[in-house]
């Protein structure tokens, strides 16, 4: 039997490879065959997948991540890559939104220090730099103290990204919105945040790696603090340069 013959008229629109007439996917890039400009319809239907697709959407990642945030990010690391959200992307987006939030909220306000210092006025511009920013360190501090697991840098990466989205994702939904509405008080409610944070990453890491429960965590909770101590050490470092030596 003669092997089915290419369509020369139909070329894949992504990398233009001769396709089949019975072919509905690109065999090189995986593109659907059938692609066709752009409608109001094909948006809004990309968009509701997005968010209501039962085995890779928004909702269905962060429900995941409510409770077992470190077998999803176990599963990433071993090749379940088609199951979730890519976690750097995850992270990406969920941070710029909560970003916003926060300076609308005032959940951090470097307004304070801002006049006339250009790092305070830097930091109320970029707030998302000071939370993608724990990302590397809380990466480093678990690969130090994990490093009987010869994983990558990259590995804990992916554990740091899918914490710090879900991290991101709390803030916004109620931390912001809890302190916005009672102005309850700021300390109280950043430091417990902060908290929250270090034991929902010492759960991850209880689930990420292999060992004893409570000790795995610990190290967790403590990977979790020292990532948020060396960022503020950082921030403060460079509040303390500008105004010894640059401030007239």
């Amino acid at each position: 039997m003669e092997a089915a013959a290419v369509d020369q008229t139909r070329h894949c629109l992504n990398c233009e490879t001769p396709l089949l007439p019975t072919q509905h996917y690109c065999s090189v890039c995986g593109q659907k065959a059938d692609t066709k400009r752009l409608t109001l319809h094909d948006i809004t239907h990309a968009l509701v997948h997005v968010f209501t697709h039962a085995d890779h959407s928004v909702f269905s990642l962060v429900r995941d991540l409510t409770y077992k945030p470190g077998r999803v990010a176990r599963d990433y690391v071993e090749g379940k890559r088609r199951k979730y959200f890519n976690p750097f992307t995850f992270a990406l987006v969920v941070v710029g939104v909560t970003s916003l939030v926060m300076a609308f909220t005032k959940l951090v306000d470097f307004t304070p220090y801002s006049a006339g210092n250009p790092v305070g006025a830097f930091l109320q511009r970029n707030i998302n730099l000071i939370v993608l920013a724990q990302l590397p360190m809380l990466s480093l501090f678990s690969m130090l103290l994990f490093r009987s697991e010869k994983l990558h840098f990259a590995e804990h990466l992916v554990l740091a990204s899918y914490a710090t989205g879900f991290r991101s994702v709390f803030s916004t939904l109620v931390v912001a919105p809890l302190w916005y509405f009672t102005q309850w008080n700021y300390a109280l409610t950043v430091g417990l945040s902060m908290l929250a944070f270090f034991i929902y990453f010492g759960i991850a890491c209880a689930q990420f790696h292999s060992g004893n429960r409570w000790w795995l965590w610990f190290k967790g909770f403590l990977a979790g603090a020292l990532a948020h101590a060396s960022v503020t050490a950082a921030i403060w470092l460079a509040f303390y340069i500008f105004y010894t030596f640059f401030r007239t």
